[in-house]
């Protein structure tokens, strides 16, 4: 097996759900669980695939959104599209044999001698279900999923991810915490090479990930003493070099190793946010990746909010979450997703051990991620920029509760709303 230099990352990177009491990874833990969808809402029991509803004769169409105008070339749906829908027919789904990822052995935490009973995964949402049903499962997209792979954070994120857009193909890179070398694994069984057939061009990477702001101040922020802009700003500023070199591996630049064999250049980015309740501006790594100009087109960067909304039940954004900011080339790419996970508290065990149930902007990210998986699968012919263009134009607030308030929704705190897969896959005409 040979192994990657990348040490660049490490006492300066954290997972992204900062400010939580468990220090080596970061997440904020709660004590009660808010599902995705009730078990009531079963999915619908599909043996064929669905028709992809559309409102003109034509679905293969040049269309405009707010920021381009492209052609639109539908792909061929994926027949197993349906099975993935079926699978959550109980409301929930437990994989059997135990599901793995990274190698890793996900089960219930409810064991009994030597046996586990697989994990119980909540149900996505229903227009992730839809899309399934129409055969838009993100099959041919590889996604690239860069975390602390060996740990119960990398698990989760690449869970989210696959639950979304179980056609995909992924791999993952070892990036947190610093290591002398770097292990990249290949597919959600965990299995990894020392080299691959040839260039794998990356449709999607996931970086839930931020610099470690309690370090690079040198202090705890508080609600009595936050931080300053001036110690933010240096903070960023000293963060140049390590965000620098993260950059240009999204530019294909400065990779070595096995890793160079994976092409980021075409790859939408969904970086989560952060979770220190600042402005997302003053994140090192939001601001490099949204201030260069080969990468800020692909860029979408991701808050969290406290559920999956809808204009029923409006969410709100998280209170731990970063917000869009004042700094338009990154208000203007933040868009916000549920931050919960698809468990209960401590209800799953990670190589046997039980993990906590989290929140954060760490895991809304991938959940746009998978989105975007999706979107590119239906839509082959489009590239990076474009595909990030309509996850932006297709987002809103009418799932925000500020929607319904006085003023409405504050893009320096909501940016462009909440994603919306199902307004993504329909662009038939003029988007909004």
């Amino acid at each position: 097996m040979r192994l990657i230099w990348l040490g660049f990352i490490g006492c300066f990177l954290q997972a992204c759900a900062s400010g939580a009491s468990a220090p080596d990874k970061g997440e904020i833990q709660f004590s009660g669980f808010v599902p995705e969808t009730l078990v009531t809402n079963k999915p619908v029991y599909s043996y064929e695939i669905e028709p992809t509803p559309v409102t003109s004769t034509d679905p293969n169409t040049k269309v405009s959104t707010n920021t381009e105008t492209y052609d639109l070339n539908r792909a061929t749906p994926d027949s197993q599209g349906v099975s993935y829908n079926n699978l959550y027919s109980l409301g929930y789904w437990t994989p059997s044999p135990h599901l793995k990822f990274w190698g890793k052995t996900i089960t219930s935490s409810s064991c009994h001698g030597n046996s586990c009973q697989p994990a119980k995964i909540a149900m996505p949402i229903e227009e992730v279900m839809a899309a399934w049903r129409q055969g838009w499962t993100g099959r041919g997209v590889n996604v690239m999923i860069e975390d602390n792979i060996e740990n119960d954070h990398g698990v989760v994120t690449g869970l989210l991810a696959y639950r979304y857009a179980p056609g995909a193909n992924y791999y993952g890179v070892q990036v947190i915490p610093r290591l002398n070398s770097t292990q990249v694994f290949d597919n959600q069984l965990g299995q990894f090479h020392s080299s691959y057939a040839g260039n794998v061009k990356l449709g999607v990477v996931n970086a839930s990930y931020t610099a470690q702001m309690n370090s690079l101040i040198g202090r705890e922020q508080s609600s009595q003493n936050p931080w300053t802009s001036d110690e933010l700003i240096k903070a960023r500023t000293d963060f140049t070099w390590e965000a620098t070199i993260t950059v240009n591996r999204f530019k294909d630049s400065g990779v070595i190793g096995s890793l160079a064999q994976f092409k980021y250049t075409d790859a939408v980015i969904t970086k989560a946010a952060g979770n220190d309740q600042i402005s997302s501006e003053y994140e090192p790594v939001n601001w490099f990746m949204a201030k260069d100009s080969l990468v800020n087109p692909r860029l979408l960067l991701v808050g969290a909010l406290d559920r999956t909304g809808s204009v029923a039940d409006p969410a709100e954004i998280a209170s731990y979450s970063n917000t869009a900011g004042n700094d338009t080339d990154i208000s203007s790419r933040f868009l916000l997703a549920s931050g919960n996970i698809p468990f209960g508290y401590r209800s799953v065990a990670i190589d046997g051990k039980v993990t906590n149930a989290f929140q954060g902007t760490s895991f809304a990210a991938p959940r746009v991620a998978g989105y975007v998986a999706i979107l590119r699968s239906k839509f082959p012919n489009l590239n990076a920029s474009q595909s990030a263009s309509i996850m932006l134009d297709t987002a809103g607030y009418e799932t925000l509760r500020c929607n319904t308030q006085p003023g409405g929704c504050d893009p320096k705190i909501y940016g462009k709303g909440e994603a919306n897969l199902a307004r993504a896959l329909a662009p038939v005409g003029r988007l909004r």
